[in-house]
């Protein structure tokens, strides 16, 4: 588990304590090699072009599901 802002050591009950899982909802749900690519280049660290991926398969009619929604989001902020 990780721990919001506090070591894990802390007895704050003000700080709830997360799945690390949590972090990154949704990343299995999906078998498309698009956005699987798109995942592995944004675990890399290569955030822009995951995010191009992203909307490259986006611009091509695919529907992007809240899950790959999220990850084109965190690759833009990244």
């Amino acid at each position: 588990m990780m721990w919001a802002g506090v070591p894990p050591s802390s007895q704050n009950s003000q700080y709830a304590a997360i799945r690390s899982s949590a972090a990154l909802p949704g990343w299995a749900d999906t078998a498309d090699p698009t956005v699987d690519s798109a995942r592995a280049e944004f675990e890399a660290g290569r955030f822009w072009h995951s995010s191009e991926m992203l909307r490259e398969h986006e611009a091509g009619g695919a529907v992007l599901t809240p899950s790959e929604m999220l990850l084109l989001a965190r690759a833009d902020a990244g």
